[in-house]
C-alpha cells in the first residue's frame, strides 16, 4: 500500500539523517536533513512530465507540506 504523506516525509528526512556527518549539532543536522528532503521533492516537481502539464502531484505536495512541518 502507498505510504501516507506524513510517513513518507519522515522516511525521506531520516534517510538523509543517516548520511549527514555528525559534526553538526542535532538541531543543525535535522535542519540539513529537512532541506535535503525538500530538494528531493522539488526535483520530482521539476520532472519534465509534470512541468509540461504544470501540475504538482497531490501526494508529493502533501509530502512537501509534511516535511515543512518537521
Amino acid at each position: 500500500t502507498k505510504m501516507k504523506a506524513k510517513e513518507k516525509a519522515m522516511e525521506l528526512v531520516e534517510r538523509f539523517e543517516k548520511q549527514i556527518y555528525n559534526e553538526f549539532t542535532t538541531d543543525e543536522k535535522w535542519v540539513n536533513c529537512v532541506e535535503c528532503a525538500l530538494i528531493v521533492v522539488d526535483e520530482i516537481f521539476n520532472d519534465p512530465i509534470y512541468k509540461a502539464f504544470k501540475i504538482k502531484p497531490k501526494y508529493w505536495r502533501d509530502v512537501k507540506n509534511e516535511i515543512e512541518k518537521l
